[in-house]
C-alpha cells in the first residue's frame, strides 16, 4: 500500500509546487498591468482637464475680442449718429432758410396782387364812368359828331379828337384785360409759393422729429459708453489729442499769417444772453474716471441751434469737424491770441472769412463727445489753453 501512495503523493507535490512557482511568475506581471491602468486614467484625466483650461482661456479670448469690438462698435456708432446729427441740424437750417426766402417772395408776390387788383379798380372805375356818360349824353354817334363840325378845321379838329377817344377807350379795355391776366397770375403764383411754403415746413418738421430720435440715440449711446471706465478715458484721450492737434494748427497758422492784434476792447459774450457755466477750466475730478483732467476751456449751458457769437474781430483760421470737439471753429485775433468754438450744430463762417466783434458764426449743437448742447468755448494765447473768463469780462 505505500508503494502506491508514493507517486500519487509525489504527484500532488510536484503540482502544488508548479501552481506555487507560475503565481509567483504571473502575479508582479499583474501587478504591472494594475498600475499601467492608473496611470492611463490619470493622464485621461491631466489631458481632460487641460481641454477644459484651454477652453476657458478662449472662452476668455473671444469675450475680450467681443468687448474690445463692442467697445469700437459703440464708438463707431456713436460717431456715426453725431454726424447724422450734425446733417440733420444742417438741413434744419437750410429749411428754415428756404422757408424764410419763399416766405419773402409770398409778401412780395401779396403785395403785387393788391397792387394790381387796385389798379384795376381804378381802370374798372374810369371805364364805368365812360359808359355813364355815354349814356346819360345819349347814344350819340361818331358820324353825327363830324356832320356837326362849321368847317374844315372843326372838322378835322373834331375828328383827330374822335380817334383819340376811341383809342383811350380800346387802351383802357386792354389795359382792364391785361391787369385781369396778372391778377390770375399772381394768384397762381401766390397759390403755389403757399404750397411750397407747406412743404417746407412738413419736411421740416420730419427733420425736427428725426433730430429727437437721433438725440435721443446719441445719449444712450453716450450712457452706454460713459459706464466703461475704459471707453471715457478712450474719449478723453481723444479729446486731449485733438486739443494738441488744434495747438499746432493754431501755431503753425499764427506763424505763417503773424497778423497784427484785431480788434479793440475786452471780448463779448460769446452767446446772446449770459449763460450757465457747467464745466469750469482748469482741472477737475471725473465723475466715472475718478481721475483729474484737465479741461482746456469752458462750456456753457444754451439750448440747441442758439446763435453763436465772435468773441472779438479776427479771421476764421479753422472751420469743420475735429474729433471729439465735433463741429469748430477758431478765430485768430492777432497778436498771438484766438478762440474756439466747438461741438456746434452749424457753422455760419468759412477759412479765410474776416468777422466783426458780435457776429454770428455758428449755432449751438452737441456733435463730437458731448453729452448734450452746450457750447465749449475756449481762449488760447499762441496755441496755448488758458482760463476764458478773465478775457470776456467774468
Amino acid at each position: 500500500m505505500e508503494n502506491t501512495k508514493n507517486p500519487l503523493s509525489r504527484r500532488f507535490v510536484a503540482v502544488v509546487v508548479g501552481t506555487a512557482l507560475l503565481s509567483t511568475l504571473l502575479l508582479p506581471g499583474l501587478g504591472y498591468q494594475g498600475q499601467g491602468i492608473a496611470m492611463a486614467d490619470e493622464l485621461t484625466q491631466r489631458r481632460q482637464e487641460q481641454n477644459q483650461i484651454q477652453q476657458q482661456i478662449d472662452r476668455a479670448r473671444s469675450e475680450l475680442a467681443a468687448k474690445k469690438q463692442e467697445e469700437r462698435t459703440i464708438l463707431g456708432r456713436l460717431d456715426i449718429v453725431a454726424r447724422e446729427i450734425t446733417q440733420t441740424e444742417r438741413a434744419i437750417a437750410e429749411l428754415n432758410q428756404q422757408m424764410e426766402t419763399v416766405q419773402k417772395q409770398i409778401n412780395l408776390a401779396q403785395k403785387e396782387l393788391e397792387a394790381a387788383q387796385q389798379r384795376h379798380e381804378e381802370q374798372l372805375g374810369l371805364l364805368k364812368m365812360r359808359i355813364r356818360d355815354m349814356y346819360i349824353n345819349g347814344n350819340v354817334s361818331y358820324v353825327e359828331v363830324l356832320l356837326e363840325a362849321t368847317h374844315i378845321v372843326d372838322f378835322l379838329t373834331r375828328l383827330d379828337l374822335m380817334e383819340k377817344i376811341v383809342e383811350q377807350d380800346a387802351k383802357l379795355i386792354r389795359q382792364i384785360e391785361e391787369e385781369e391776366r396778372a391778377i390770375a397770375a399772381h394768384k397762381a403764383d401766390l397759390e403755389f409759393r403757399k404750397n411750397e411754403l407747406n412743404t417746407l415746413k412738413s419736411n421740416a418738421e420730419a427733420e425736427k422729429r428725426r433730430l429727437v430720435e437721433q438725440s435721443q440715440e446719441h445719449q444712450r449711446l453716450l450712457q452706454e459708453v460713459t459706464s466703461q471706465k475704459e471707453v471715457v478715458e478712450q474719449m478723453l484721450d481723444d479729446l486731449e489729442r485733438t486739443s494738441r492737434q488744434l495747438q499746432s494748427i493754431i501755431q503753425n497758422l499764427q506763424a505763417q499769417q503773424n497778423r497784427a492784434r484785431m480788434g479793440s476792447g475786452p471780448m463779448v459774450f460769446p452767446l446772446p444772453h449770459n449763460a450757465r457755466v457747467t464745466s469750469a477750466y482748469g482741472g477737475r475730478m471725473h465723475p466715472v474716471l475718478r481721475t483729474e483732467r484737465f479741461h482746456t476751456g469752458v462750456d456753457f449751458a444754451a439750448s440747441s441751434g442758439t446763435p453763436i457769437l465772435a468773441a472779438q474781430t479776427g479771421v476764421v483760421i479753422f472751420a469743420g469737424n475735429s474729433g471729439g470737439y465735433g463741429n469748430t471753429v477758431i478765430i485768430d485775433h492777432g497778436g498771438g491770441t484766438s478762440t474756439l468754438y466747438a461741438h456746434m450744430s452749424v457753422i455760419g463762417v468759412r477759412e479765410g472769412q474776416t468777422v466783426q466783434k458780435g457776429a454770428r458764426i455758428g449755432a449751438v449743437g452737441s456733435t463730437g463727445w458731448s453729452t448734450g448742447p452746450h457750447l465749449h468755448f475756449e481762449v488760447r494765447e499762441k496755441g496755448h489753453p488758458v482760463n476764458p473768463m478773465p478775457y470776456i469780462g467774468r
